[in-house]
C-alpha cells in the first residue's frame, strides 16, 4: 500500500513571519553586498522552509501518528530561523572573499574608433582621408562629424575647420603643461 501525500504548511503568523524575516535580510544585504547576492538570500528562503519541513517530519516519530497535513511547530519554526540567520551571515563572508570578475575590455564601435583617430585639429578633407582610411564611407563620415559636433565631443571653429578637445595629442599637451 502506498503511503498518501503529505502536505506540509506553515501558519498565518509563521508565514508573515517568515516574508518580514526575509524582507529584512534582502534589504541589508541589498545595501552590504549589491543585487548580485539577492539569489543567495531567495535561495537561503527555500532552504529554510526545507528545514521547517524536516524538523516538522521528524517531529512525527514523537507522536506516532502519519497526518495528512503537517503544520509547522512554533518551535521548530523559530529553530529555523535561527540557523538561517546564522547560514545568511557564513554566506554572506563566503560571498564577500569570492573573487571579483575582471571586466571585460570593451571593444570600441567604429565611430568611437573614427573620433579616436581624428587629431588634435583637421578640416573636412583630413576627416574625409582618416574615414578612407577605416574603410567608412564619405557620407558616414560626414554623418559622425555633424554628431559629434551637435554632442559637443568635437566643435566647429569656422567654416571647415574642426577641433577636437579629446585628441590624443592634446590630451598629451595638457599633461606636459601640468608636469
Amino acid at each position: 500500500m502506498a503511503n498518501p501525500e503529505i502536505q506540509f504548511c506553515l501558519t498565518a503568523e509563521q508565514q508573515e513571519h517568515f516574508k518580514a524575516f526575509f524582507e529584512q535580510i534582502q534589504n541589508t544585504y541589498l545595501s552590504l553586498q549589491g543585487l548580485d547576492y539577492m539569489a543567495t538570500i531567495r535561495r537561503l528562503g527555500l532552504i529554510a522552509f526545507r528545514i521547517a519541513m524536516i524538523l516538522s517530519a521528524l517531529r512525527i516519530m514523537e507522536h506516532g501518528d502519519l497526518p495528512e497535513h503537517i503544520i509547522c511547530e512554533e518551535r521548530d519554526f523559530q529553530t529555523t530561523l535561527k540557523v538561517v540567520g546564522v547560514l545568511v551571515k557564513h554566506a554572506s563572508k563566503v560571498f564577500s572573499e569570492l573573487p571579483q570578475d575582471a571586466p571585460m575590455p570593451k571593444r570600441k564601435n567604429q565611430k568611437e574608433r573614427y573620433l579616436d583617430a581624428l587629431p588634435a585639429s583637421f578640416n573636412r578633407q583630413e576627416y574625409l582621408r582618416i574615414a578612407a582610411s577605416m574603410s567608412i564611407p564619405d557620407k558616414t563620415a560626414e554623418g559622425y562629424i555633424t554628431d559629434f559636433c551637435k554632442r559637443g565631443l568635437i566643435h566647429r571653429e569656422k567654416q571647415d575647420h574642426y577641433l577636437n578637445p579629446n585628441a590624443k595629442e592634446t590630451k598629451d599637451l595638457r599633461e606636459i603643461k601640468k608636469g
